[in-house]
């Protein structure tokens, strides 16, 4: 895996397949093919997020663009959809254009979503654009039947990252979960649902086993908050974006 830095923007090509790089790419979009792929190089101190009691528990930011494939493979018409944070917006969209795509396709829209970690890392993920809500939201959206809220996030007192299932270590399958749940006010969690899952069924059981053992600090009201579990072969991890701007 070789990879070559402009104006932060990092190549990634497959020349040399032993050297380490920050970013995982995965797809869910089965018609768009990429052929070559950039990311942002970046720290985490660029986003400028300041703790608070409303933004406890960030430790992911995303950017979400879409974009159009023309006859060669080259994006066009990039636009910036949505994001958790403002920062570094205008290289996420920069690094979007450079990529390129495979031309025997029937589908000529796609959508890249950054996935800027507070490790250091980064998850690009090719999804497809029609989906009908931002699955990297902390919030409440309405197609989900849940109402929108302007309460602080449940501030977290014990969190423990996913366990890998044993069958898909083995057959080294990754994947992510989005994880809908109410936290009481004893602190404890509740009515946890998986609501979008890549692949599906493979991850459910274990991220509502390691929810159903978060606590959270008691508070006078139930709360409804929604969280990401990421399983990679070299361990499991969680993103929490923030509140719904």
């Amino acid at each position: 895996m070789k990879h070559t830095a402009l104006l932060g923007i990092v190549l990634i090509t497959s020349s040399c397949a032993t050297t380490k790089t920050p970013i995982k790419v995965f797809s869910h979009n089965q018609t768009l093919v990429p052929t070559s792929q950039y990311y942002v190089d970046f720290q985490w101190s660029d986003f400028a997020i300041k703790p608070s009691k409303k933004l406890f528990s960030v430790n992911c930011v995303f950017h979400q663009v879409d974009f159009k494939v023309d006859a060669e493979g080259k994006v066009m018409e990039a636009k910036l959809t949505d994001s958790s944070n403002s920062e570094l917006e205008k290289y996420s969209l920069e690094a979007v254009k450079r990529w390129t795509f495979n031309t025997d396709i029937p589908e000529k829209n796609g959508r890249i979503v950054y996935i800027y970690r507070k490790t250091g890392k980064v998850d690009a993920v090719l999804h497809d654009p029609k989906s009908k809500f931002s699955i990297y939201r902390v919030s409440q959206p309405k197609d989900l039947g849940y109402e929108s809220s302007d309460l602080p996030d449940p501030i977290p007192v014990r969190r423990i990252n996913p366990s890998m299932p044993k069958q898909a270590a083995m057959k080294r399958i990754e994947g992510t979960n989005i994880v809908a749940f109410k936290v009481l006010p004893d602190g404890t969690t509740d009515q946890i649902k998986v609501i979008d899952a890549y692949p599906k069924g493979v991850f459910d059981k274990a991220s509502i086993k390691a929810i159903e053992k978060w606590r959270y600090e008691t508070s006078s009201m139930t709360r409804e908050t929604f969280v990401r579990l990421d399983y990679r072969i070299d361990g499991g991890s969680f993103c929490n974006f923030g509140s719904y701007k």
